[in-house]
């Protein structure tokens, strides 16, 4: 076992009983405090994940994972976790998704997982789900990191 192999057991535990203590807490300001935490083990769980695939990258034994995955649901578990990143910032953290179907555009404003406006999206994707969040998470950190303070907005086009 490495030491980032170390690192995520301990990490998706406190993940867990954060989330599991969510569900109970009914005062507002607490409540956003421990979904600032999630949010940030999130975060350390994919820097995690990042070394250890610049280690298998460096062994040789990189693999890309090839399996059906729901974009829209990838996107905004990602925007989820980097929108307590922003509130942190002081930043405002807005995504519009774009889908072309044939001619027509579709578009639809996702402001938070309980938008409630229709996307027009592929069901499914068939590719690895875990380095599509990993690329957007760190595109979307680097923007909040160089925008301070200052609106960010992710456009996302599914052609």
């Amino acid at each position: 076992m490495t030491l980032t192999h170390g690192f995520r057991t301990p990490l998706n535990s406190s993940l867990m009983l954060l989330e599991s203590i969510l569900q109970k807490i009914v005062d507002e300001a607490v409540r956003r405090t421990v979904m600032i935490l999630i949010a940030q083990i999130n975060l350390l769980l994919c820097l995690v994940n990042d070394m250890l695939d610049l280690r298998m990258i460096a062994d040789g034994v990189f693999k890309f994972r090839n399996k059906k995955f729901n974009p829209l649901q990838s996107i905004q578990h990602v925007f989820s976790i980097l929108g307590q990143h922003a509130e942190i910032q002081n930043s405002k953290l807005t995504m519009e998704v774009f889908s072309s179907l044939g001619h027509a555009d579709v578009r639809a404003r996702v402001l938070s997982q309980k938008s409630t406006e229709p996307v027009v999206l592929p069901q499914h994707l068939y590719g690895d789900e875990i380095r599509l969040k990993q690329v957007l998470i760190n595109l979307i950190k680097n923007a909040l990191h160089c925008s301070y303070n200052k609106p960010v907005q992710i456009k996302v086009c599914f052609n």
